[in-house]
């Protein structure tokens, strides 16, 4: 048998036997790719199709379930804060009477204290609450509520998903792959963000933590915890889309594995099933190794702006240094969690929904090396 390209059509190939006398003799007009069998005979050529059930099926990806942090993985946090400070603080700074540094540095304080940069009621917190001459009222209208309200415009100004998020959930969906949202951000914030960023039709399950009250003997007038209540209750009351919403304890904070281990089990997956991306080394990196399930290190979430790691890393801190307590600019975690991959992007999710094997060895970075992002989560 042999073939040649039809003249002028080069993705026409024509088939030529030789019969028993040598002459050659046009047998028929085949298509690249399509699969046939060739029966020689002195008298002609035909083919058959292969059978349909010799034919490759799709597989579907053996990776069931996508968990994936939130803030700094699938939105910056920093997007809507940074500004909202930049906005809000030489306001109060100046209602109160004191300089703008000493004003950010208290309320770094009290978020450092509490774990959260949305703690409800971080301005009651505060010296200038037990300094203020007013009334309780008059703090709440003068202070608090103008601070809370530039933090809500901002975010509905600025919060959005990075670039490819929503392409790749789709994606992901498309697949049948489930998707577990696995949040350190306290739950009323947590499921805010998620409608904010319009993932909550997307994505099935929330799992964000609990945020315990605190007691009102710790305030100068029990009316301070009022605003901080109802800001809660009003931001828990959001109407939602998530099929699944759990409040975890507060100490599942990553990178205990609880609240990756309780989305496994709701979604009956296991750990070589399941893919884990966030931005945190240490924290989301943590939690996945302590489940066995691959990692991938959203890297691509690190790095800010110079202006907003002044921010993170010095104007809202109580001293106004980088904090020692493994966040900001100047911490790096010596040893990375094994992982799949260091991502630039969202989308290196669909790289991985195959079977393949979850590494073991850690990295150990070079301990002179220059810090280049940021492990300071926004809560």
């Amino acid at each position: 048998m042999l073939f040649q390209l039809r003249h002028g059509n080069p993705f026409v190939l024509e088939a030529f036997y030789l019969n028993q006398s040598g002459k050659s003799r046009q047998a028929k007009s085949v298509e690249p790719g399509r699969k046939v069998r060739y029966l020689m005979t002195n008298q002609s050529v035909s083919h058959k199709k292969l059978s349909a059930g010799k034919r490759k099926r799709a597989t579907a990806p053996h990776t069931k379930l996508l968990g994936t942090d939130m803030d700094s993985t699938i939105g910056l946090f920093w997007s809507y804060f940074v500004p909202a400070m930049d906005k809000i603080s030489p306001i109060l700074a100046a209602k109160l009477g004191v300089p703008q540094e000493e004003f950010e540095r208290e309320l770094g304080r009290v978020m450092h204290k509490r774990g959260t940069h949305e703690w409800p009621w971080v301005l009651e917190e505060t010296k200038y609450r037990r300094e203020w001459k007013g009334t309780p009222q008059s703090f709440r209208t003068e202070i608090s509520e103008p601070f809370w309200n530039t933090l809500d415009e901002m975010r509905a100004k600025y919060l959005r998903p990075f670039d490819d998020v929503l392409e790749t959930i789709d994606a992901l969906n498309a697949k049948g792959v489930k998707i577990a949202i696995v949040s350190d951000a306290p739950f009323y914030m947590a499921l805010t963000r998620a409608c904010d960023h319009g993932i909550d039709g997307k994505i099935e399950a929330l799992y964000a933590l609990d945020a315990p009250l605190p007691d009102v003997s710790e305030f100068i007038d029990p009316f301070d915890m009022q605003l901080g209540l109802e800001r809660i209750a009003a931001l828990e009351a959001r109407s939602h889309k998530f099929k699944i919403v759990r409040k975890l304890p507060k100490n599942f904070e990553k990178p205990n594995p609880g609240g990756l281990a309780m989305a496994m089990k709701d979604f009956g997956v296991k750990p070589s099933e399941t893919l884990f991306i966030g931005d945190s080394a240490k924290k989301d990196g943590g939690a996945a190794e302590a489940c066995g399930v691959r990692f991938i290190w959203a890297r691509y979430g690190i790095y800010l702006p110079p202006a907003y790691v002044d921010l993170v890393d010095r104007r809202f801190t109580p001293t106004g240094e980088a904090p020692t307590n493994g966040h900001g600019i100047t911490y790096r975690p010596s040893v990375l969690p094994p992982m799949v991959e260091k991502a630039a992007s969202f989308e290196a999710v669909l790289n991985h929904l195959g079977k393949e094997r979850r590494p073991h060895r850690k990295t150990i970075l070079n301990p002179s090396a220059r810090p280049q992002g940021t492990e300071e989560v926004g809560h």
